[in-house]
């Protein structure tokens, strides 16, 4: 399988759509979540790996209930150890290696494979990434979920901290604000490539017919953002990727 992540509201979905459009294969979509209103054309995520990766992370599925979804996001927000991942990963070990089988040859997408990468590595044919400035991402998520920015930025840096080393030179980083760009054109050609030759994926289709410019609110600013996450951002840019 090709895992698509990246931090939640740094452009997953729109990398998704373009990949899609593509011709990456998502799967069938009655396996996927719906649009809602914050995101109209679809997250492009399977619930059953959303729900593994979810018990990976918290113990709880996130999909089966509206009481679970609440202890899955406040599961969440504790940020697990890598350890405590690892830990709660362990006996899901048959149930994440049969669905992982079933997942061959598939783009599978979920903001919480940057958590649980590790438990994955080895059905893993490919990676791509979704990278957005840490002050976008944290001002879209106090928007969409209220978390305070200091607990955004702390977010933040847990999963891009953990995602940075597995970057590496077949990696596929797809920087939002490059997908949204005035050339964005040149970037969904870059991602074209990689899907040809690293994804052995050929497609002519044009996929700039998904990129809306007008969704994108929040402009990339150093103002009030933490050394730390600066850092980090500085880190993850110079870090190796498919021809970034």
């Amino acid at each position: 399988m090709i895992v698509v992540t990246g931090m939640h509201r740094s452009g997953t979905s729109l990398a998704a759509l373009v990949l899609r459009e593509l011709g990456a294969d998502f799967g069938p979509t009655e396996r996927l979540y719906d649009a809602d209103r914050w995101n109209a054309n679809g997250y492009l995520e399977r619930v059953d790996a959303v729900d593994l990766n979810s018990r990976m992370i918290t113990g709880h599925a996130r999909t089966t209930s509206r009481v679970a979804a609440v202890r899955s996001q406040l599961g969440y927000l504790q940020m697990p150890s890598a350890d405590r991942v690892a830990a709660r990963a362990q006996p899901l070990e048959d149930e994440r290696r049969a669905l992982a089988g079933s997942l061959d040859g598939l783009f599978v997408k979920d903001p919480r494979f940057c958590i649980t990468l590790p438990q994955w590595t080895e059905r893993q044919a490919g990676l791509v990434v979704a990278l957005r400035h840490p002050s976008a991402s944290v001002a879209s998520l106090r928007k969409r979920n209220r978390l305070p920015e200091p607990l955004g930025h702390r977010f933040w840096r847990w999963h891009m901290e953990q995602v940075l080393p597995f970057l590496g030179p077949e990696t596929l980083v797809i920087r939002q604000d490059r997908l949204t760009g005035p050339d964005h054109g040149d970037e969904v050609e870059r991602i074209r490539d990689w899907m040809t030759e690293v994804a052995g994926t050929t497609t002519t289709a044009m996929a700039t017919n998904v990129i809306d410019t007008s969704l994108v609110h929040h402009a990339p600013s150093t103002e009030g953002v933490p050394q730390r996450s600066l850092e980090l951002w500085d880190q993850l840019l110079a870090a190796p990727s498919w021809r970034s």
